[in-house]
C-alpha cells in the first residue's frame, strides 16, 4: 500500500509595483504588490493504493485520490501562456533590513504571499477503489485505464489556491573585498 504520493505544478504571470525606502541609516523597508494571471495549475494526489491478486494470475491496482487542474486531461495549449487574466490573483511581498555595527547586514523577506482564483472551466477529478485497474499488462494500458477513470469522474468548477510564497533571511558581513552571504529560505 502506498499513500501520500502527489505531484504539483503551478505557473502564473506576475505584474508588480514595488516600493523601497530607507527609514534611517540603519533601517529600511520594502513592499511589492502584484497582479497575477494564472497560466496552469495541476495537482495529483494519491491518498491510498493497493495491489491485489485475483486467482493467482491477474493483478489489480486500486487507487484512491484526486486530480485538480486548470485544464482538462490533455487540453493544455500554448496560448494559455499569454496573459488573459482568466485566472486572476494577487500577491504581496514585504521586507525589512537592518544595518548593524561591525559591517553586518540583515534582510528579512516574506515573498509572494497570495491567491489565484482558477476559472470555472477548471477540472476536478476523483479516482476511487470502486474501479480496479488491471495491471497484468504493460504500463501504457495502466496509464490509459487511469486516464479513462479520471475522464469518467471529471467535474468543472472554480477553485482558489495559494501561491508558493516564501520566507527568507539574508545575513551579510562586509569584509572589505569580500561580502559573504548566508540565505535561509523556507517555502
Amino acid at each position: 500500500s502506498l499513500d501520500g504520493n502527489d505531484a504539483f505544478s503551478q505557473a502564473y504571470h506576475q505584474f508588480s509595483v514595488s516600493y523601497r525606502e530607507d527609514l534611517s541609516r540603519k533601517f529600511g523597508v520594502g513592499a511589492k504588490l502584484s497582479a497575477l494571471s494564472g497560466i496552469a495549475y495541476s495537482k495529483f494526489e494519491i491518498n491510498d493504493s493497493q495491489i491485489t491478486t485475483i486467482d493467482g494470475t491477474a493483478n489489480q491496482l486500486l487507487l484512491d485520490g484526486r486530480y485538480r487542474s486548470s485544464f482538462g486531461l490533455g487540453q493544455f495549449e500554448g496560448r494559455s501562456a499569454i496573459p488573459q487574466f482568466e485566472n486572476p490573483g494577487v500577491s504581496i511581498t514585504g521586507s525589512v533590513n537592518y544595518r548593524a555595527p561591525g559591517g553586518w547586514f540583515v534582510l528579512g523577506t516574506l515573498k509572494d504571499l497570495g491567491l489565484i482564483k482558477w476559472s470555472s472551466s477548471s477540472y476536478d477529478y476523483s479516482i476511487g477503489f470502486d474501479a480496479p485497474i488491471d495491471i497484468s499488462s504493460d504500463s501504457v494500458r495502466i496509464y490509459d485505464a487511469v486516464r479513462t477513470q479520471l475522464n469518467r469522474t471529471g467535474t468543472q468548477s472554480s477553485f482558489i489556491t495559494p501561491t508558493n510564497g516564501k520566507a527568507e533571511i539574508l545575513v551579510n558581513k562586509d569584509l572589505g573585498r569580500y561580502q559573504p552571504n548566508l540565505i535561509l529560505s523556507k517555502g
